[in-house]
């Protein structure tokens, strides 16, 4: 990394519009709005690349958004932007069996929640793993989400995987929830 350099960065979002479609872009705030970019801005643990632009995004237009990162998956291709993003120091891993989660969503607007558990020896997927998984279970674009202490899947008020041993308070999460009924 480059001590006292500003990586001006664009991260990976999953993002809901109002017509509940889904995007996962990668995203950067230039005046208080939302920017989505077609690739992250190319930033190396020895370069840095120089600060995106209105003029390279368009405006991101979802009512609901998660961030996280790396991507995973884009236009239906793997990706891997561990270093793009910037998460090189950050003290997670890419190429390291880990406990992973990840979002994503398929072609027919399925949404993928993945959680993988980690925590013993022989366990857990390297980032290009679970980009690898997300595939298989027919996602089109998917990101990472943040894994260790954090990551539960609860389904119906249940914890479906291994509650960590080091769990950690969240400040936010990812809820599916029903749909609000509409009466005519």
């Amino acid at each position: 990394p480059n001590p006292g350099r500003a990586y001006p960065v664009t991260r990976s979002a999953f993002g809901v519009r109002a017509d509940r479609s889904f995007d996962v872009a990668w995203v950067a705030s230039q005046s208080g709005q939302l920017w989505a970019y077609r690739q992250p801005v190319a930033h190396t643990m020895a370069q840095v690349a120089s600060a995106p632009t209105r003029e390279d995004g368009k405006a991101w237009d979802v009512v609901d958004a998660i961030g996280a990162g790396p991507t995973l998956i884009s236009d239906g291709i793997i990706q891997d932007t561990y270093e793009n993003e910037v998460f090189f120091g950050s003290g997670f891993t890419n190429a390291e069996p880990y406990t992973r989660a990840a979002i994503g969503y398929t072609k027919d607007k399925h949404i993928i929640l993945f959680v993988t558990d980690g925590r013993r020896v022989g366990q857990g997927l390297t980032l290009a793993q679970t980009a690898q998984e997300m595939q298989r279970l027919g996602c089109v674009e998917a990101m990472n989400l943040d894994g260790g202490g954090s990551e539960t899947l609860v389904i119906n008020g249940r914890a479906v995987n291994q509650s960590p041993i080091n769990e950690r308070a969240v400040t936010s999460i990812f809820a599916i929830v029903p749909a609000p009924k509409i009466n005519n």
